[in-house]
């Protein structure tokens, strides 16, 4: 059941690979490495977006 929550505390893999712009193979690899934090619910696992935000933020340092 999908959330009509315009701003969720958390999103599902796909989901925050679509708003990095990134695949889903790459979250899962960074979740394996450490460098993206995630919730596990159940079966389903979850980036908060605040994690998400954190992670961009920090990336975008790194290449300036």
């Amino acid at each position: 059941m999908a959330s009509t929550d315009p701003n969720p505390i958390s999103v599902s893999v796909d989901e925050a690979a679509a708003r990095l712009g990134i695949s889903r193979m790459t979250i899962y690899r960074l979740i394996r490495t450490d460098q993206l934090r995630t919730l596990k619910v159940g079966r389903r696992r979850l980036v908060r977006v605040a994690e998400l935000e954190s992670f961009a933020a920090a990336r975008e340092r790194a290449s300036n």
